[in-house]
């Protein structure tokens, strides 16, 4: 049986690798699940989210760079 961690590296892995950051916005339902990234990466450490949510971050609002 899978691990939490592993369950959540696999959903953050499979999002990341089918959907871009720069056609994300930041609508309620868009803005939720970067909040529920953000906290599985903090959970996880995972690279793929972190650079993924980087990535939307900077797309959205480039005065964070």
């Amino acid at each position: 049986m899978a691990s939490t961690i592993e369950i959540l590296n696999n959903l953050i892995d499979s999002w990341t690798a089918r959907h871009r950051p720069e056609s994300m916005n930041t609508d309620w339902g868009q803005a939720l699940l970067a909040y529920g990234m953000a906290t599985a990466v903090h959970t996880t450490g995972n690279p793929n989210g972190r650079e993924y949510l980087q990535r939307w971050l900077m797309g959205n609002w480039p005065s964070l760079s």
